[in-house]
């Protein structure tokens, strides 16, 4: 999907400006205009082209799949952004079984005071909890979420704007988020 997401970029789907011509057409006749195209017949092999893909290509089988090639009406946005936005959000919906998950590792290299190498990976996996909510809202919205509280709680003895980066934010914050499952994992490798 990271491929598929560059090209859309270069098609011009992330466009925020406003574009008058939208109202009421089709996905097929956006992605013509997109492309600089009156007539949106074979568009496929148009916008293959103009994209420098196979007509084959897992990019434009994905295309597909979400309606970007369809008859069918382009939502009521005026821009291509939230029409793109809104085919997203209705094609891309975990089913009842299925949940998201974050994996995140940091490698460090450290060379000792004697000379000897060592590598330290710091790990966390979270998965979301189906139906209820997912890894990325957990990950994110937590910490924010308990700082906050701390702050209302006044546990922070800090004046100004700080980033938590100060060992007596972080701290408390990472404690908290290990009683709620969210935790990093650090090990470490002898490199000699």
């Amino acid at each position: 999907w990271c491929d598929t997401l560059k090209k859309m970029v270069d098609v011009g789907l992330i466009d925020e400006a406003k574009k008058d011509y939208l109202n009421g057409i089709t996905y097929r006749k956006m992605m013509a205009k997109l492309i600089g195209e009156n007539d949106d017949s074979n568009i496929e092999q148009k916008v293959a082209q103009k994209l420098n893909l196979e007509p084959n290509s897992e990019i434009l089988k994905r295309f597909e799949w979400l309606g970007l090639f369809s008859d069918g009406k382009v939502s009521e946005h005026d821009n291509v952004l939230d029409i793109l936005s809104d085919l997203l959000q209705e094609k891309l919906v975990y089913k009842d079984n299925e949940k998201d998950m974050i994996i995140l590792q940091h490698k460090f290299t450290v060379e000792n005071a004697d000379k000897s190498k060592d590598l330290i990976t710091s790990t966390l996996i979270d998965y979301g909890i189906a139906l209820q909510e997912s890894s990325m809202a957990r990950t994110v919205s937590l910490p924010l979420a308990i700082g906050v509280r701390f702050m209302a709680e006044e546990k922070f003895n800090l004046k100004g704007v700080h980033i938590p980066i100060t060992k007596q934010i972080y701290e408390p914050v990472l404690k908290e988020l290990e009683t709620l499952g969210i935790k990093m994992v650090e090990k470490k490798y002898s490199l000699d």
